[in-house]
């Protein structure tokens, strides 16, 4: 159920990451979609900076799956980061935020799953992705399902 808690965000590295944030993204059929569509306006903090970060707009209706105060780590698409080379050219498909509490909460109903891709240089990716009614799936990346 929406703001139900789905998991825990894991501190430090893990799987493809350096460091602790939840990674959001959100898919319909196969298509990767902007997160910045579904996830609400909201004040939030950059770390590093924006410049750094890339920028995010969010302007949809959800919840966000964290708690305030949110810290973005990198925005999604063409972020400064992903155009280093770190994604083999492609652009970053997601929001990585963090916060002071990291509890991580649906933003919408629908079906939970869990799972682990293996296939990271630094150790498993634990993961929870929801499908929605709507055909939208959430993925929440970073993070130890319940």
């Amino acid at each position: 159920s929406q703001g139900e808690n789905i998991g825990t965000v894991i501190s430090g590295a893990s799987g493809c990451s350096t460091g602790t944030h939840l990674h959001f993204e959100t898919h319909k059929g196969s298509s990767i979609e902007n997160p910045n569509n579904y996830l609400s306006p909201k004040g939030v903090t950059y770390k590093p900076s924006e410049a750094e970060a890339g920028a995010i707009n969010p302007s949809g209706s959800y919840p966000w799956p964290l708690d305030d105060p949110i810290f973005i780590t990198q925005g999604y698409g063409n972020t400064p980061y992903s155009q280093s080379g770190a994604y083999s050219g492609n652009p970053h498909f997601g929001i990585d935020m963090y916060s002071t509490s990291s509890t991580v909460k649906a933003v919408r109903d629908g079906k939970l799953y869990g799972g682990v891709y293996a296939n990271c240089r630094l150790g498993p990716l634990l993961y929870s992705k929801i499908k929605h009614s709507e055909g939208l799936e959430t993925l929440y990346l970073h993070m130890i399902p319940h």
